[in-house]
């Protein structure tokens, strides 16, 4: 176990996830099974700012040992985001660029305690406002003036009846 946390401390996650985009098929299987290290509750926070998650997810790995060995890493880290690790990440969620709060986001809505994802959802709604408004004035900036109004809600009237 030390040793695994010796290793992420190095800087190695990063690096191990890039491999995983290799051409070469026992480069992946290799980086698969040493990215097991994020097991380890203390390398976490980093495997999931890296985009550990997303990428073990989202790739389609064509050797069956290394799917298995993506399978058992993702399987091992199902209910693992809690106490300390749920703590960071939270704060990371205020204090980080969007990059990494959108791959934390998406860590906690896959591999959370079911039980905790109501009080995540509260604490991260503030941040997800924020990316949709940035979204949305994104998109009202591609629109003609005369269109943008249209999208905005109307006040309410005295009467409480939207106008």
């Amino acid at each position: 176990m030390i040793m695994q946390v010796h290793i992420a401390q190095r800087g190695a996650i990063t690096p191990l996830i890039k491999m995983l985009q290799s051409s070469d098929e026992q480069v992946v299987e290799m980086s698969a099974f040493a990215l097991g290290l994020a097991d380890n509750e203390e390398n976490l926070a980093d495997f999931i700012k890296a985009g550990g998650i997303q990428r073990l997810q989202d790739d389609n790995f064509t050797v069956q040992p290394t799917r298995d060995c993506v399978v058992r890493t993702l399987k091992r880290l199902d209910n693992k985001i809690h106490g300390p690790v749920l703590n960071q990440l939270l704060y990371l969620m205020r204090t980080t660029e969007k990059t990494i709060q959108r791959r934390i986001d998406l860590a906690l809505a896959h591999i959370c305690d079911p039980k905790d994802g109501k009080l995540i959802s509260l604490i991260t709604m503030h941040e997800r406002a924020d990316i949709l408004l940035e979204t949305f004035n994104r998109i009202e900036k591609l629109l003609p003036v005369h269109q943008r109004t249209q999208l905005l809600p109307h006040p309410p009237t005295a009467t409480g009846v939207s106008g």
